[in-house]
């Protein structure tokens, strides 16, 4: 596209030429951010309506002698066409001039996902430049979860109405039956003591956290009980409980003051099931 510029007031207004006729656009002219002057080739993308600059026109390369700006020819088509850097890709791939090393993309707690996820990752796995998914959870049997519910009120006598999208199918995983056919499922084993230590002592030198083998026993042992994530979660208020009590290393004792004071989730669904009578439900 070529264009024309007139100034009037604070309005901008642009003649653009075209192959078919001329177009008159007006652009507000505080809005108007680019620098576009007469014989400047411009394209429009028609999604979203912004305007870039390409070049100067090759019909007005005669009038200077010196000039540092790129000349490009008038676009003959009706539309601008651009091709997807897959197919360059592709193309570099086919040649052998690039090599595709596919990366790795991890979702974790892949049951939340609902019916439309699943159907676009059963898609995309397809294609050949899809990297290497790894999906974890630790449902057995769950429902695929719904689309969420649109909600609105009808009428006068403020009727709702709802639609939603999705299944409730219950599937091991809450992974749907075609997906999971296509996936490598990994057998995992619940920790022992040892790899409970070994975990605590990682988490505790990543924190800088000076702990010694009998509380990292003590640990392993809650861990075992309650969870490896509950377990992990007291090293640091042990840490301030040991501070607190003017030492720098954590020992049993810290631990156990803080075990008094707080309750992992099993401990907790417990008690509101013996106590359900006294919470508001």
């Amino acid at each position: 596209m070529g264009i024309g510029l007139q100034q009037n007031s604070v309005v901008l207004f642009k003649w653009v030429k075209v192959k078919v006729n001329t177009l008159i656009l007006r652009v507000d002219w505080l809005t108007d951010s680019i620098a576009v002057a007469v014989c400047d080739v411009i394209y429009i993308e028609a999604n979203s309506g912004a305007v870039k600059r390409v070049g100067r026109s090759d019909a007005f390369a005669t009038e200077f002698d010196l000039e540092v700006e790129e000349y490009v020819p008038l676009p003959k088509g009706e539309v601008h066409k651009k091709k997807e850097i897959v197919q360059v890709v592709n193309r570099y791939i086919d040649e052998g001039v690039a090599e595709l090393v596919p990366g790795v993309l991890f979702i974790d707690e892949v049951h939340m996902l609902d019916m439309e996820c699943f159907l676009y990752l059963n898609r995309v796995l397809e294609s050949s430049l899809s990297p290497i998914v790894i999906f974890a959870t630790n449902r057995g049997f769950c429902n695929v979860r719904l689309k969420e519910m649109l909600l609105w009120r009808c009428g006068s006598h403020g009727i709702w109405r709802g639609v939603g999208r999705g299944t409730d199918m219950n599937r091991p995983h809450g992974i749907p039956v075609d997906l999971l056919d296509r996936l490598v499922i990994i057998r995992t084993q619940t920790y022992d003591v040892a790899d409970m230590i070994k975990i605590l002592a990682l988490r505790a030198n990543v924190e800088d956290l000076v702990i010694d083998d009998e509380s990292l026993a003590y640990l392993g042992d809650i861990g075992l009980q309650a969870s490896s994530r509950h377990a992990v979660q007291l090293l640091s208020p042990s840490s301030i409980m040991a501070k607190m009590n003017g030492r720098d290393n954590i020992c049993k004792a810290d631990i156990e003051e803080v075990k008094a004071l707080s309750m992992d989730a099993k401990s907790s669904a417990r008690l509101l099931q013996a106590q359900q009578e006294k919470y508001i439900s």
